[in-house]
């Protein structure tokens, strides 16, 4: 009576009055940390290494190696006594190594009972209790990474629920919450398992299916035009399986999948440009594109890479051939698959190639096509309305606009309605439709109170912030950089540039140099490759503003010159046209113009919005501007 005991077990015992308490393995250091021993896992590792060689200086490297070691092996005791048994023979980096690659070194000939000389050993004594009809399920949980949620494995494995409650108090799985985990070297023992059993391509295949199946559905949610997810939740699951979607299109290329690799292409690019991660969204496209060579089995794919390729800015004009998919007869083309490359052509007709008949020729094919999808039917009037816009007919471009924007709010894509919002109160600016502006405010306000994304919020937040800019009265602007801090999500949406390019301009209409250099660094160190130069045309328009302010007017030319450059790389609208236009009426002020400026600054500049003409006609000494 009264008899106490600790026993450990990877299972409960089972035995009356008793209490469970599970552990897990020590405690490991902090990813931010610096190299020390304070971890009870790191001093573990270090105490048994000296144990094997007490000379071991423990230097900066050595602990950074032992640090790796332990969350290599999950701050499992037996695991790192064991791998400590090898730095008499290894240095801690080369146990390092030889761990990223296998489990080799986790087994021992030494006097330590059997169960004790290998992780292998006790890891089999753990998964051989089950029947044999789940292990092979049991074994394809190797093919997750990062963790899984129970959904997610009843998909891909067959394991019942009951068997994963068996496999928690078997210590095999950890359970997050919402969300297992296997432990690294519990999967590599499966992983063995599963190809001594030939099952890892269909374990694999399993796991492909269901990841690009979550991916396409979550595409509509994570751009904010599904209002039945909320765009944070889209974004919070995508970054938690992201180890899995990067899995999955892996395999997809590595197996020439061509139905995956159709079906994750635009949700893979999608989410991989949300986490500013455009390196490997292209790196990922160009494999998938190799892989299949000239298979026309994956349309979409192909469609999607010349996409990205011209928003990268590596699009060979030469390559492009995604108008001819457009318009094939191929019956086994799905109609979808065809609407989309039709809108991704259009795109890069007007913009890449510079073919604006061809391209209103297609757009016109497939304008209201029911299969082409909402957020690509905005592409193609955004297309068609910069073309317009292009000619001259700034009212024709607001119409395009407009009736997009009727359009998308009617099929609920508030998304798209706030992409062609915030380019029709540019267009407006242009031509001097400013009574059309707060209709347009008020409409980009209720875009946003229905569908409350962060990317559409940033959106209009910066465009409201330009109106205000182009309207004469920068004073609001440090408010709107507020509340873009406020909105939050920079360092994983898309949009994230535009409160830098909102500062680059408000810096140029106050005179701030210094401020809109530091806002044009921001906007260029966070480019990755020959990303699009959109951003950084309104960096140089704020440098030259800035630098016209001080009188430094050959400086402004310039930057003006390098704005006019950017634009010419992407068939932008010249909006470089109403900057020069502001630096020669300077420029006229100050002393000895040339004719060719006299004639230019004494021309009216119809593009050029009226709170600009009040902004710069007192330096200008043109007060007539102001009319």
């Amino acid at each position: 009576p009264g008899l106490r005991m600790i026993a450990t077990s990877r299972v409960p015992i089972g035995v009356v009055s008793e209490v469970v308490m599970p552990l897990s393995g020590l405690d490991l250091p902090r990813a931010d940390a610096a190299p020390s021993a304070d971890a009870d896992s790191v001093a573990l590792f270090l105490a048994e290494a000296r144990g094997r060689r007490p000379d071991l200086e423990v230097t900066d490297d050595v602990l950074e190696a032992a640090t790796e070691v332990c969350v290599l092996l999950g701050g499992l005791p037996l695991a790192i006594v064991l791998a400590a048994s090898w730095i008499d023979t290894l240095s801690p980096l080369e146990v390092v190594e030889s761990l990223r690659s296998s489990t080799d070194l986790l087994t021992t000939s030494g006097l330590s009972p059997s169960r004790h000389r290998s992780v292998a050993s006790v890891i089999d004594a753990s998964i051989e209790q089950f029947p044999p009809e789940h292990l092979s399920a049991l074994a394809r949980l190797s093919v997750f990474a990062g963790g899984f949620t129970p959904d997610a494995a009843r998909e891909v494995t067959g394991l019942r629920t009951s068997t994963l409650a068996a496999l928690k108090r078997a210590s095999l799985i950890q359970d997050d919450g919402d969300r297992c985990r296997v432990h690294r070297l519990v999967a590599q023992r499966l992983r063995d398992r599963l190809e001594e059993a030939s099952e890892v391509a269909a374990a694999t295949a399993a796991h492909r299916d269901y990841f690009s199946r979550l991916s396409a559905g979550l595409i509509e949610a994570l751009r904010g035009a599904d209002r039945s997810v909320d765009q944070a939740q889209a974004i919070e699951m995508l970054s938690r399986e992201d180890e899995n979607l990067r899995r999955a299109w892996t395999s997809a290329v590595t197996t020439r999948d061509a139905g995956a690799l159709d079906t994750m292409a635009e949700p893979m690019t999608t989410w991989l440009t949300q986490l500013d991660d455009y390196a490997s969204a292209m790196r990922g496209l160009t494999a998938a594109v190799d892989a299949l060579g000239e298979s026309t089995s994956a349309p979409r794919l192909r469609a999607i890479f010349e996409w990205f390729s011209w928003v990268t800015g590596t699009l060979d004009p030469d390559e492009v051939s995604t108008p001819a998919l457009a318009t094939s007869d191929d019956a086994a083309l799905d109609q979808e698959s065809r609407m989309i490359a039709g809108a991704v052509a259009v795109t890069l007709l007007a913009t890449a190639l510079g073919r604006d008949d061809d391209a209103e020729q297609l757009a016109a094919t497939i304008e209201g096509d029911p299969a082409l999808p909402s957020y690509w039917d905005v592409r193609r009037r955004l297309a068609v309305a910069t073309i317009v816009a292009r000619r001259g007919d700034h009212d024709g471009s607001i119409t395009t606009l407009e009736e997009g924007i009727d359009d998308a709010l009617g099929q609920g894509n508030h998304f798209g309605a706030h992409m062609l919002l915030t380019t029709v109160i540019f267009v407006a600016l242009r031509a001097g439709r400013t009574e059309r502006i707060d209709g347009y405010a008020r409409l980009a306000e209720a875009a946003l109170a229905a569908q409350p994304a962060q990317n559409t919020a940033h959106a209009i937040n910066a465009a409201q912030g330009l109106l205000e800019l182009w309207s004469g009265d920068p004073s609001g602007i440090p408010e709107r950089l507020t509340v873009a801090e406020e909105i939050g999500g920079l360092e994983v949406i898309f949009y994230a540039s535009l409160p830098a390019c909102l500062e680059a301009m408000y810096a140029g209409f106050t005179g701030d140099l210094t401020l809109a250099l530091q806002a044009r660094a921001r906007i260029d160190a966070d480019r990755v490759g020959p990303i699009r130069p959109e951003p950084l045309i309104y960096a140089e328009w704020g440098v030259a503003l800035a630098h016209a302010h001080a009188g430094r007017l050959d400086a402004a030319d310039r930057h003006a010159a390098r704005m006019r450059d950017l634009e010419l790389s992407c068939h932008a609208v010249g909006e470089h046209r109403m900057l020069q236009h502001v630096i020669d009426i300077l420029r006229v002020s100050s002393g000895s113009p040339s004719p060719a400026e006299v004639d230019l600054a004494e021309s009216a500049p119809p593009t050029l919005a009226a709170g600009m003409y009040r902004q710069w006609a007192p330096l200008a000494d043109c007060g007539g501007w102001a009319n």
